[in-house]
Parts: C-alpha cells; structure tokens; sequence
C-alpha cells in the first residue's frame, strides 16, 4: 500500500511539474528603450541630431540565452530605414558571457568595427532592495538598485516567479530573473522567454585581448570625440 502511494505521489508530481524545468536552455528575449531626449541633449546639433532620431526610432531586440549558470547575451536585431538599408551596426557582434560558477565574465566588444575580448572576475554587483514592487505583464516584481562606475545609477526589476539570477549585459546576482532594467539611456524591457531553446551557449573568443580598464579608457575617449564631432575611426 505504501509503494503504491508512493508512486502515485511520483506520478502526480511528473504530470504536474512544468516542463520547462527539464528543459536544456532557456532563450529570453528583451527590447530596449531608449531615452532621446537624454541622448540628444549630449549630442552634437544639426544633422547629427537627425542620425540619432533615425537610429534610435526602433527599439534594438537582444537575446539571452541561460543554462545552469551560464549564459550569453547578444543583440538580435540591426536597426534599418525607410529603404531598408544599413544606417550603421553598433555592437552588432557584442557578446557578453557570464559563468556564475567559475565566476568568470568575458565581454566581446565589436567597438566601430573593430573586435576587442575583455576577460574578468563576474562582478559581484551590490544591489540595494528597495521593498517596492510593481506588476509588469503578467510577473510581480521588486526592486532593486546598484551604482555603475560607466553607467551611474542603475534599477532593476526582478521577479521570483522566474527562478533565473540573470538579466541583461553583465547584470546578475538577484533572487530571481531581471524583467526591466533600466539605465541612464536606455530601459531593457523582457519581451518573450522560450523553456526549450536549443541554441548552444559558447563563450567568445574573437578579438584584441584588452583589460577592462583600458577599455573603460577607450570607450571614454570615443564617446568624447563622438560628442566633440572629431571621431577618428582609426585605433
């Protein structure tokens, strides 16, 4: 009698135990927002100001894909005009892998056409738990703040209902996965999640071996000369 109970109880808990919990890879997928006015308001005037509308008139969409602790995040989507051609392509090769058990962060950077691999610790953001909840779709979810030494502030939005610690670019570490997140200039936004995904998380390997404080240094100087309207394409 007790066997039989016993199976029963494991049948019922087969039948009822969502799929996606056996699944291999999950792909989630999220859509920026970005913040003109802020964008514009740091930005050369003129026709430059017209390239920015047009750029950032659509969202840019970016795939994470996340199994056991591991993940990649890359960008989907390169933005197109009204005829259908190429404005420009920034980060269309950007990848950004996490390894939560090794604790190992490797960022490829495709930096105006250029490949640069940035190789380090994961950081260990500190996140501060404000207590304040808010409903985004369908998912309840809470909130929480960290501060970018590149970036500045920064909130994300969490939920528990997704037991994922991960989210957009090199954000992790929350009890529960990142649903919204948002920065100085643009908010990543979760578009669709897919349980079964069977794409195959490989970390990245292309490009010039650079530390991340020399890359903080360049990324600086080529926003300045962006900003200054003086950008050399050559580095």
């Amino acid at each position: 009698m007790k066997r039989y109970l016993l199976n029963t109880i494991i049948i019922i808990i087969t039948v009822f135990t969502p799929l996606h919990l056996y699944s291999q890879t999950y792909k989630i997928v999220y859509k920026t927002i970005f913040n003109l006015d802020k964008i514009k308001s740091e930005s050369p005037e003129g026709e430059a100001v017209q390239n920015l509308n047009l750029f950032f008139s659509e969202p840019f969409t970016y795939n994470l894909y996340y199994k056991n602790g591991i993940s990649l995040f890359l960008k989907d989507k390169s933005i197109q005009n009204k005829d259908n051609t190429k404005i420009i392509e920034i980060g269309a090769n950007d990848q950004t892998y996490k390894n939560m058990q090794e604790n190992l962060y490797v960022y490829q950077s495709d930096f105006f056409g250029k490949l640069f691999l940035v190789t380090d610790k994961l950081n260990n953001t500190k996140w501060k738990f404000t207590g304040d909840e808010k409903k985004i779709d369908s998912y309840t979810c809470k909130k929480a703040t960290t501060l970018s030494e590149s970036q500045g502030p920064i909130t994300a939005w969490y939920t528990t209902d997704l037991a994922i610690p991960d989210g957009p670019e090199n954000y992790c570490g929350l009890p529960g996965l990142i649903v919204e997140l948002e920065q100085e200039y643009q908010t990543y936004r979760l578009v669709s999640i897919d349980f079964n995904s069977d794409y195959e998380i490989v970390k990245p390997t292309k490009g010039k071996a650079i530390s991340q404080n020399d890359y903080n240094i360049l990324l600086k100087e080529k926003i300045q000369e962006i900003q200054d309207g003086t950008i050399e394409e050559t580095f």
